[in-house]
């Protein structure tokens, strides 16, 4: 019967009813039963069921009943068949992407879309969500920086290329050392100063160069 408070007596701990079909528990108090208040097994055998009680959804994990978490709730349970997989989460203003592992759902990071930086992607560019990624020495994988954006990552098979970046009101020359790019010098086009050079001139940025016999590179007198 309805009473005016949710007393129950000792006399009845534990005893279980129905009402307007939910299933109540006196624990001192009728209280909303819940999963480990019923006779349902939960092993090993039946690991990731679902059951429902009292409009609440409970999973078996590790031999226990427990509630899911709000993102079980929203993409499902990351299982065996889920595992290295990925689900995106949609939420009114914005979307999260989770990838399933073996500790369960996990907010996604960037190695889940492209994958782990190690010897054999050095150098390599990927791409995700319009970013260009390098997979750099490190095994990390890093934006690539403005002269790299221009004329792509200087990797070893590279060595001694040379390229421009070219901008409204300048052009910039760079020399690939098999790592990095490093703005070009004049030897790096023409080659050391020595004696089978001598008195050659050349035109480098609009200044012009004479080989002397010091070995060096020096502009021309006026």
């Amino acid at each position: 019967v309805e009473a005016d408070d949710n007393s129950c007596p000792s006399s009845e701990r534990g005893e279980k009813h129905y009402y307007k079909d939910t299933l109540f528990i006196c624990n001192y108090s009728w209280e909303l039963a819940t999963m480990s208040d019923v006779d349902v097994s939960c092993s090993k055998k039946n690991q990731w069921e679902v059951q429902k009680l009292n409009g609440q959804s409970y999973i078996c994990d590790n031999s226990s009943w427990r509630k899911p978490t709000t993102t079980e709730s929203a993409i499902g349970l990351c299982t065996l068949d889920s595992l290295n997989k990925m689900k995106t989460a949609l939420q009114k203003e914005d979307t999260t992407d989770y990838y399933c592992d073996s500790t369960g759902w996990r907010k996604t990071i960037l190695t889940d879309y492209i994958g782990l930086c190690d010897s054999s992607k050095y150098y390599t560019v990927k791409k995700h969500q319009d970013t260009s990624y390098a997979c750099r020495t490190t095994k990390t994988w890093t934006t690539l920086n403005s002269t790299e954006k221009a004329i792509g990552v200087c990797a070893p098979k590279q060595y001694g290329k040379i390229d421009s970046v070219i901008t409204k009101n300048d052009t910039t020359r760079y020399y690939c050392d098999s790592t990095s790019w490093r703005k070009a010098t004049l030897t790096d086009f023409f080659g050391k100063c020595d004696s089978t050079k001598y008195y050659n001139t050349v035109k480098y940025d609009k200044t012009t160069y004479t080989c002397r016999k010091n070995n060096n590179w020096e502009t021309l007198t006026s």
